[in-house]
């Protein structure tokens, strides 16, 4: 049986003939620039629970639903049928659905334009420095970039 010695506060530990794998080097983040708020396959969904957050939207929804339940049903007298309030909700909120989609398509015009720009990059190939160009949304954390008078810069430089 082996002695085993206890460990106090201070004390330091050497594992001797095992090998200690590296400790992980951090994951960073892209550097890619995102400002639009929908893509192709949620913009139906956010679009119209951004639609729904609206009073006045809502409450257009309720009356509909109501003017609904006064033709089905004998509890009053209706003289203005739910389809008409209905159509005219749903033509506001496609309206608004257009102009934001027509706005983030021009986010994602303005998103692509800034993470295809241009940086120039110093490096060293064959022990000789040379200026490499990259996209911003390919720099990386530890790349030396060269920058010259009056040139916009990635903003997390």
């Amino acid at each position: 049986m082996q002695p085993t010695a206890q460990k106090k506060s201070g004390d330091v530990v050497v594992n001797l003939g095992q090998t200690q794998s590296p400790p992980p080097r951090p994951q960073f983040g892209q550097n890619r620039i995102t400002t639009s708020k929908y893509k192709w396959y949620n913009f139906l969904g956010k679009n119209l629970f951004e639609q729904l957050h609206k009073f006045g939207n809502v409450y257009f929804l309720i009356i509909c639903c109501i003017m609904y339940l006064g033709e089905v049903t004998p509890l009053y007298v209706g003289t203005i049928k739910a389809f008409s309030t209905a159509g005219l909700l749903m033509m506001m909120m496609a309206v608004a659905a257009t102009m934001a989609g027509l706005d983030d398509l021009k986010r994602h015009e303005n998103d692509r334009e800034i993470n295809h720009a241009k940086a120039y990059r110093a490096e060293h190939k064959g022990g000789k420095p040379v200026i490499g160009e990259k996209n911003w949304e390919d720099v990386n954390v530890g790349d030396v970039l060269v920058i010259t008078q009056d040139q916009e810069i990635p903003a997390d430089l």
